[in-house]
């Protein structure tokens, strides 16, 4: 059976622009977006959870360098601040 389950990738006043969520095997992210200044995604996949993978993911700001080799856009948010936000699943880890 799947369930969509909703991970946190980005808090609202943090400074990475790098992170590491362990979803499960075949997980499939349908939806990101800033929800009360904290980018989430959510995901559907299997329960219960047999194996899990390390998936990483990058956020880059508007007019920020990026090699977009490897790299798989999965949205783009705007800040209540103004600041857009480009996320991105980093397929190399």
């Amino acid at each position: 059976m799947k369930t969509i389950f909703k991970y946190e990738l980005f808090k609202g006043k943090s400074t990475d622009d790098k992170v590491g969520v362990y979803l499960p095997e075949g997980a499939k992210i349908l939806y990101v977006q800033l929800y009360e200044g904290t980018v989430f995604m959510w995901v559907m996949h299997d329960i219960p959870v047999k194996n899990v993978i390390l998936r990483h993911f990058e956020l880059f700001g508007t007019g920020w360098h990026i090699d977009d080799k490897n790299r798989k856009h999965l949205a783009t948010c705007i800040t209540p601040a103004g600041f857009v936000w480009h996320i991105f699943e980093n397929l190399e880890g």
